[in-house]
């Protein structure tokens, strides 16, 4: 009876995905390149969430650039990881302390890398702090991806 109703769960949501046109989307999500897309979807809600903040807080709150930064790379970070956790990585390569403990190494790195970045972007080349922003999260992405896939989480 349960089977019965999941398979014809299933079958709708094939059939709404389709109607949609995106099932060929989440195949490829599924797929061969599926780590990838569903890391720069991750990643992508990460930094929509580092702009918003950094945006925030500069802005509306006048808080210095630095400071701003270190507390929206930090909130992204952590939401990132849960994100790769549950649905970008497989976790197992190391047990659950070591997994953290490598992910706070690998994201203090990563804050430290982005913090120079955005002062060199800013008080060094005197670029705009929002565009040095979305330059650094770029550039840091790139870091970031592969020191999760091959030191943080099982790949």
């Amino acid at each position: 009876m349960i089977l019965k109703l999941l398979n014809e769960l299933n079958s709708k949501y094939i059939g709404l995905l389709k109607y949609l046109g995106i099932y060929d989307m989440v195949i490829l999500i599924n797929g061969k390149y599926g780590q990838v897309i569903k890391f720069i979807i991750a990643g992508a809600t990460g930094a929509v969430i580092e702009l918003a903040l950094f945006v925030l807080l500069t802005e509306f709150f006048s808080i210095h650039y630095l400071v701003a930064n270190l507390v929206a790379i930090t909130i992204a970070i952590l939401v990132n990881y849960v994100i790769s956790q549950k649905w970008v990585f497989e976790t197992g390569r190391h047990s659950k302390e070591v997994e953290v403990l490598a992910f706070i190494i690998v994201s203090v790195f990563i804050v430290i890398t982005n913090q120079l970045l955005m002062w060199g972007l800013v008080d060094g080349l005197g670029f705009n702090e929002k565009l040095s922003k979305v330059l650094s999260i770029g550039l840091v992405a790139i870091i970031n991806f592969f020191a999760k896939k091959f030191l943080v989480f099982k790949s």
